[in-house]
């Protein structure tokens, strides 16, 4: 499994410049990681590794398909990341439900249902766009107003 300091060095190198936001994000989600890092059941190293590399899909230099999550771990997958960390990139904040409504297969990569994947996405869910604290209610409204939009802009229907 590659060192934290290795995997934050790949997400700024991927983020920083082209993506600051996300970058910033990303590390604030790797903040919110370490707190919860020590509730029983979660591994703190997988935890802290797949919270500050989430965000690397919608790098430029990672985007293949359009869909962060998978590209992300295709990215990581490629590079010989462990597998853990891979599917937990994969499967962030829920994003096997958004997979399939998009008609996206994320079953290369099985979701591990644990208290680390329970926290990474509570990471994700309570870190906002420019890393302040959310509170999860908050976040999954923003994302359902958005994906609300997104089916209207498709549909060709005006978006409410």
């Amino acid at each position: 499994m590659p060192r934290f300091d290795d995997a934050r060095a790949l997400a700024e190198t991927l983020l920083a410049v082209q993506r600051p936001q996300d970058w910033l994000r990303a590390q604030h989600v790797a903040i919110r990681a370490r707190e919860l890092s020590e509730l029983p059941g979660v591994d703190r190293d997988p935890l802290m590794i797949a919270a500050v590399l989430h965000g690397i899909g919608r790098s430029p230099v990672v985007t293949r398909t359009g869909f962060a999550p998978l590209d992300a771990a295709r990215f990581l997958d490629v590079r010989g990341y462990d597998t853990r960390i891979v599917a937990l990139v994969a499967h962030h904040a829920g994003a096997a439900h958004a997979a399939a409504e998009r008609g996206t297969d994320l079953d290369r990569y099985p979701d591990e249902a644990t208290p680390t994947r329970d926290a990474l996405w509570y990471c994700d869910v309570a870190t906002g766009p420019d890393g302040d604290p959310v509170a999860p209610v908050t976040a999954l409204e923003v994302v359902r107003a958005a994906v609300t939009r997104t089916a209207a802009l498709r549909s060709g229907m005006p978006a409410s």
